[in-house]
């Protein structure tokens, strides 16, 4: 696989997510969200794979990778930002989590832009 298309695909997954959390944050921030709400759902899911990754589960790793998460500590804390996520309410410190994610998302999938436009220089 090219270097184009790897990057290419990594900004299209972080944007997925970056878009999936930005509006499970507006959801929540309304009170509109409930713990069995697809986005909800699919957030902690995403934070239980990333910080449950396993060697054979590239991916996973690839995304740990991508966002700094490769100490025991941050993975711990990503598994309780998920079991948080499926509690009625989210506290603020776990919004503030959230929030917190999603600006690293973003800024990844910044870094990733400008490594697609020098890769296709």
């Amino acid at each position: 696989m090219s270097d184009i298309a790897i990057q290419s695909s990594t900004y299209e997954e972080l944007r997925l997510l970056a878009d999936q959390l930005d509006r499970l944050l507006v959801d929540l921030r309304a009170g509109h969200a409930t713990p069995s709400d697809s986005r909800r759902k699919s957030i902690a899911e995403f934070l239980l794979k990333v910080a449950r990754a396993t060697p054979t589960d590239l991916p996973a790793l690839r995304l740990a990778a991508l966002l700094g998460y490769a100490d025991q500590q941050k993975r711990k804390e990503w598994i309780g930002l998920a079991k948080s996520l499926e509690q009625p309410t989210v506290s603020a410190k776990a919004l503030e989590q959230l929030e917190q994610l999603a600006e690293q998302l973003e800024s990844r999938r910044a870094e990733t832009v400008t490594k697609m436009r020098g890769v296709d220089r």
